[in-house]
């Protein structure tokens, strides 16, 4: 077993579980797609039947359009609460109040939760940076492995999420994707 483990732990809020999938990859797609779906569907639909029947709605397809563009707005940012709220409390019963994150800089492993559970660190991982946390992700899918690190803590904690970074971003070559929230 290594010696070279660098871990931290802090606590997890609802805030956070918000910021995880607000950021989830596969959320963020699915968001978009529906954002860009709904016009285009609206659009095809006037060209194909109000063109031809010589009524001039475009007016109507314009107001329709905003309607849905802002239901589907709010359905989906309903749709993240109620996710987040679903991890959060998931962690809550797990016992995870805290969570536990560090990296083995020999092995190049992630060591999570109080077990230790190590998970290589390779291509797969996306990692977001937002302002005010980290958030990795392992793969794209619908289930990936989903950690977070805040950046900002005690002097200790943000020394070791800067080494976890180095590791992470410098040794295994995993880049960093900026957001603003």
């Amino acid at each position: 077993m290594s010696k070279d483990i660098v871990e931290t732990k802090f606590p997890v809020s609802l805030k956070d579980s918000i910021d995880v999938i607000r950021n989830f990859p596969a959320f963020r797609f699915s968001y978009f797609f529906i954002i860009l779906f709904v016009p285009v569907v609206l659009i095809y639909n006037y060209i194909t039947i109000s063109i031809p029947a010589k009524q001039d709605s475009l007016i109507n397809l314009i107001i329709l359009c905003v309607v849905f563009l802002i239901a589907v707005h709010f359905i989906m940012k309903g749709m993240e609460k109620f996710l987040a709220l679903r991890l959060y409390r998931t962690l809550k019963k797990s016992g995870a109040s805290h969570l536990h994150v560090g990296v083995d800089k020999d092995t190049l492993e992630f060591v999570l939760g109080e077990k230790k559970n190590r998970r290589p660190i390779n291509q797969k991982y996306v990692v977001v940076s937002t302002p005010k946390k980290y958030i990795f992700y392992e793969g794209k899918g619908v289930k990936p492995l989903m950690f977070f690190l805040p950046k900002r803590g005690t002097a200790a904690h943000e020394e070791v999420v800067n080494e976890i970074i180095n590791v992470v971003h410098k040794q295994a070559m995993i880049p960093l994707l900026e957001r603003k929230k």
